[in-house]
């Protein structure tokens, strides 16, 4: 339902593959539904069942070296004052500039400088000393 829609309404089957017909083009696209209902983990290769089985056979062998990410599971609130200092899109733009050559990595060095001066190291010293104290960091 999630991939594919209603079969009939959405999709037929060919050769036993579900292809979507003009419906199911239309309202099932594969960016519609997927983000809003399927589990990160699911593995769909209708018709190419040995790479189902080499894809599902590289997770099982792999998952030992999985970790969770920092701050897992945890609900963190900072206060008005430095949840902007948080998004850092100073930096973040500059930084894509200096991917596209409009800008030099010294222009990313000073942007890095003024967001810590104006709230950064705040931001950090807050987040030490209310969650990684306290908390750790989930792993």
């Amino acid at each position: 339902m999630v991939n594919f829609g209603v079969e009939g309404t959405h999709y037929t089957r060919v050769d036993g593959v579900p292809t979507a017909n003009d419906e199911g083009k239309k309202d099932v696209q594969a960016q519609t539904y997927p983000f809003l209902a399927t589990a990160s983990s699911v593995i769909s290769n209708p018709g190419a069942d040995q790479v189902t089985k080499d894809i599902a056979a590289f997770q099982a062998a792999n998952v030992k070296y999985l970790y969770k990410p920092l701050f897992w599971n945890m609900n963190i609130s900072m206060p008005q004052n430095i949840a902007t200092i948080d998004t850092a899109q100073a930096v973040e733009d500059t930084i894509k500039d200096c991917y596209h050559g409009k800008k030099k990595v010294s222009d990313v060095q000073a942007a890095i400088s003024t967001w810590k001066s104006g709230g950064g190291d705040r931001l950090k010293q807050w987040m030490t000393d209310n969650v990684l104290s306290k908390y750790g960091t989930g792993q």
